[in-house]
């Protein structure tokens, strides 16, 4: 495993799960790279909220 990494499982709703997959297939993209960029994403949103 690569060191700058953590495994983490979570749970999702189903009907989001099977689109994430569904669209990780589609695009080949691997779903733990769309988790991270979507959770980037939202962490910079509310860091931004967080210093107004």
């Amino acid at each position: 495993m690569v060191k700058n990494r953590e495994r983490m499982g979570i749970s999702l709703p189903k009907e989001l799960s099977e689109w994430l997959r569904a669209y990780s297939k589609q695009t080949m993209i691997p779903v733990s790279r769309i988790v991270e960029k979507a959770l980037k994403e939202f962490k910079e949103t509310h860091e931004l909220e967080s210093d107004s």
